[in-house]
């Protein structure tokens, strides 16, 4: 994975991630709790909280069939900046198979 460091920019940490093969994943939403805007211009955004800082869970599949996530975070969508981001654990990587299948994050399968 690409090394960031604190505050990069979202959409260069993006550009930095598609290049080294990790894929923005596109959740089906029924509505985007938070920041509508942002969730548009970026469908891989898992959930934003829509106030103070609007932090935002977001999540790519790794070039190995795996995930990662993260979180950035930004008023709007122009002020968007990297503040982590990991490779899945178990729990990350259910909430996301949920998400993906249309089902709710926390959803037991």
């Amino acid at each position: 994975m690409p090394a960031f460091t604190n505050r990069t920019d979202y959409t260069t940490a993006r550009q930095a991630l598609t290049s080294a093969g990790y894929q923005p994943l596109t959740f089906p939403r029924q509505a985007c709790i938070g920041s509508p805007e942002i969730c548009e211009a970026y469908p891989e955004i898992v959930d934003c909280s829509g106030t103070g800082l609007n932090p935002c869970r977001f999540a790519f599949r790794a070039p190995d069939g795996g995930f990662i996530v993260g979180v950035a975070q930004g008023e709007s969508l122009d002020h968007m900046t990297l503040t982590g981001i990991a490779v899945a654990n178990a729990e990350d990587s259910q909430v996301v198979r949920n998400l993906l299948a249309g089902r709710p994050a926390l959803a037991d399968d």
